[in-house]
C-alpha cells in the first residue's frame, strides 16, 4: 500500500482496501465451496488457516476450520488464538510439546 501511495499517488485508500480486502467474503466462501471441499475428503476441522487479516479468518472459522491470527496488536478476536510471530506457531500446532 505504501508503494502504491509513494509511486503511483494513491490517495484514497478506502476503495482500494475494499477491493483487495472485502468485508463481505460470501461470494468466495459459499456452501457450495464447502461441499466441494467435503467431496474431496478435506475437512475444515483438520485444516489450519493462518493469516494476519482477521476478516479472512472469521468465515473459515465459522465453517469449522482452525484459525490462528498473526498480529502484534494486543487486542484479539474471541476464540481465535493469536501469535505475534510465525515462530510461535509450533506452540499452537503442538501444545503438548511446548510444555516440556
Amino acid at each position: 500500500l505504501k508503494w502504491l501511495q509513494a509511486e503511483h499517488g494513491l490517495d484514497d485508500v478506502d476503495p482500494y482496501m475494499e477491493e483487495v480486502h472485502p468485508a463481505d467474503l460470501s461470494p468466495w466462501i459459499t456452501d457450495e465451496h464447502a461441499a466441494a471441499a467435503r467431496e474431496l475428503g478435506l475437512r475444515f476441522a483438520s485444516t489450519l488457516f493462518v493469516d494476519d487479516v482477521l476478516q479472512y479468518l472469521l468465515p473459515f472459522r465459522d465453517l469449522g476450520g482452525m484459525v490462528v491470527h498473526v498480529s502484534t496488536l494486543d487486542s484479539q478476536a474471541p476464540l481465535i488464538p493469536r501469535i505475534k510471530d510465525l515462530r510461535e506457531l509450533a506452540s499452537i500446532i503442538y501444545p503438548q510439546e511446548s510444555r516440556r
